[in-house]
């Protein structure tokens, strides 16, 4: 989400990915494991990827939205995320959220505003701490806000359905995918000249 943001502000595709790339490389670094064995981390970095690269492609396709408040923005970014987590998702928990894409368009648009309290109250630390720990009391009740209302999607009876043969779908999911993306592979390699 960092380096999202970091790109809105840089606006260079191109050097996003080196960024992506240079962070990869320092996490293994330090880390070789997170690769296999972390699934959060398989998480973010997968999630980052396909909104740097597919999200100014799928947007388009949600230009029917209206993008107040960035409602289009949030759309169209859950929708990528989702579809390309999907598979990992099914490997390893054997089952699919059917009610991720209404916790992520109602939480989301919270995560700028956390990332960036976050980053000022580290600023201001380092200037000041006392300071900074109290600009930290607003990221703090950001991020209960946002754990509680996780929490009560996740606690919905319907929140969730089990998936037989998981691996044997997640593998099916993960192929259609790169199936999509090969065909598909100008258009989403003419966004990324155009965003860079």
């Amino acid at each position: 989400s960092g380096l999202l943001i970091v790109q809105l502000a840089i606006g260079r595709q191109a050097r996003m990915t080196n960024v992506l790339l240079l962070a990869l490389a320092i996490m293994l670094l330090f880390n070789p494991q997170l690769l296999l064995n972390d699934v959060g981390f398989q998480l973010s970095f997968v999630a980052t990827s396909a909104l740097l690269f597919f999200h100014p492609v799928v947007e388009k396709w949600f230009a029917f939205i209206p993008n107040a408040l960035g409602l289009r923005t949030v759309v169209s970014s859950s929708l990528v995320a989702i579809c390309f987590t999907l598979p990992i998702l099914i490997w390893n928990f054997g089952q699919v959220s059917l009610i991720s894409p209404l916790a992520n368009a109602v939480t989301l648009p919270f995560v700028p505003y956390l990332m960036a309290v976050a980053l000022i109250a580290l600023g201001v630390s380092i200037l000041f701490l006392p300071l900074g720990q109290i600009v930290s009391l607003v990221g703090i009740a950001l991020s209960y806000v946002v754990l509680r209302l996780v929490t009560v999607f996740g606690s919905l009876e319907f929140a969730s359905v089990p998936i037989a043969y998981s691996r044997v779908i997640a593998i099916v999911v993960a192929v259609f995918l790169f199936t999509i993306i090969f065909y598909k592979r100008h258009s989403f390699f003419h966004a990324t000249r155009h965003t860079s």
